[in-house]
């Protein structure tokens, strides 16, 4: 197991990093400032996940989640100092173990109790914000992934912590899209090298294909942030452009400032 660089008091007080052992949520960390609602939220999430009937809309995120491949963790505050280290912490304790899931499908999940967004906009301010404190922090220790850009306009972008890059998948209570909607706003850090194992073994389309009939299912219609084959950056949009879930406008400018790694 890697050394974990993020060992601040503030980091370890409120670190919350749980993993589901097939009957209940364990927290393998828990900070003495640690959310106490990490246990029940997480069954919220995990049923909504696993909901049969319609299912969840992303074959990736169900087979996560059926696999237990995956990790949990909960937070006071969305965007403070306090979670930022905590997260970065537990973050790099996912990255660490990753590769022994033998998977190509594992999640991260930070939920936060405050603050529950009032609409698209300002959960979208709060993600941004988040992963640019992140990525602040990050960058004491790390490079950027070398296997993606850090240029947020470049097509190969994607986010990058402990040197692996994340497709990140917003939810929050008042989100447009019944599929990105929950009780409290939420990241899921989804390993990137999953989606481009699905387009090296040709099966990018009928995952799309799939997402697509559970979207239409679900609410109706078709979620506009997942790109279509007739699109001229197919199969990779820039991906930051649908990190919040907000149908976001086609002059949209990714808001992160990505720095170098500090000497």
């Amino acid at each position: 197991m890697l050394e974990n660089p993020f060992t601040s008091p503030a980091a370890l007080e409120h670190s919350c990093y749980g993993k589901f052992d097939g009957k209940e949520l364990q927290l393998l960390e828990a900070g003495t400032k640690a959310s106490e609602k990490v246990i029940p939220v997480h069954d919220e999430f995990r049923a909504k996940m696993l909901h049969r009937n319609p299912p969840f809309t992303c074959i990736g995120a169900t087979s996560a989640f059926n696999q237990n491949n995956y990790r949990f963790s909960m937070y006071r505050t969305m965007g403070t100092t306090k979670t930022t280290l905590a997260l970065a912490r537990n973050l790099f304790s996912f990255v660490a173990e990753q590769d022994a899931m033998n998977s190509n499908f594992t999640a991260f999940i930070a939920v936060f109790e405050n603050p529950i967004p009032q609409d698209e906009h300002h959960f979208e301010k709060l993600v941004w914000t988040q992963l640019q404190m992140l990525h602040d922090e990050d960058r004491r220790y790390h490079n950027w992934d070398t296997n993606f850009s850090d240029d947020i306009n470049n097509n190969n972008f994607s986010y990058s912590f402990a040197e692996r890059c994340f497709f990140i998948i917003g939810l929050h209570p008042a989100s447009s899209r019944i599929a990105r909607r929950f009780s409290y706003p939420l990241l899921v850090f989804n390993a990137s090298r999953q989606f481009d194992f699905l387009i090296e073994t040709n099966q990018y389309d009928n995952f799309v294909r799939i997402v697509r009939e559970r979207d239409l299912s679900l609410q109706g219609s078709i979620n506009p942030n997942l790109p279509a084959k007739d699109d001229a950056s197919y199969p990779k949009l820039t991906e930051a452009r649908e990190y919040s879930g907000r149908a976001v406008e086609k002059d949209w400018q990714c808001p992160l400032i990505v720095h170098k790694k500090k000497p």
